[in-house]
């Protein structure tokens, strides 16, 4: 069944500034994989909540490539506020890892400025499609690694829904 989990219980990776989540797809690794890297599949699901769109998608899907990417809040208080991330791809490895540093241009929703961090996302085949694990890695402090733990659940809930198969889902909700 689809969903999230904050990994294991009891470590310590919150006061190092690290987050892990872990999400389950009804879609096979290559179709949850290729969203991350397809900009029209991207547009679907890049932003933190439905009244989220996303904004620039400008991508170099390679080792060494480079990345931008905004997401712009249409809710009734955001105001049209675009916030935009950028970054280097380290690892593309199709279907099974991607490997990306990233850093807010502006100081981030978090407060936090431009820190580079570094996010790690890794897809593996399950019995109901694929568990992805995303691992996001350096984070300043314990409120942008909380604002990066909503924003993170949001967005792989909107993936799910941009990957999810058509028709029937075998009784999943």
């Amino acid at each position: 069944m689809p969903g999230t989990d904050l990994g294991r219980p009891g470590s310590n990776d919150a006061a190092r500034g690290v987050l892990r989540l872990e999400h389950r797809f009804d879609a096979p690794p290559e179709a949850v994989f290729d969203a991350w890297l397809d900009p029209r599949v991207l547009r679907e699901w890049w932003g933190v909540g439905d009244d989220w769109r996303a904004g620039v998608v400008d991508i170099d899907p390679r080792p060494g490539g480079r990345y931008r990417l905004s997401m712009v809040d249409h809710s009734e208080d955001g105001g049209g506020n675009e916030h935009t991330v950028g970054g280097r791809y380290l690892e593309v490895e199709r279907p099974r890892r991607l490997v990306f540093t990233w850093a807010w241009e502006a100081d981030g929703p978090d407060g936090a400025g431009h820190e580079e961090t570094l996010v790690r996302v890794e897809f593996e085949p399950s019995e109901a499609g694929t568990r992805l694990t995303l691992t996001h890695e350096r984070l300043p402090n314990a409120v942008s690694r909380e604002m990066h733990v909503v924003g993170w659940q949001a967005s792989l809930a909107r993936l799910a829904n941009a990957v999810r198969p058509p028709g029937p889902r075998n009784g999943a909700s």
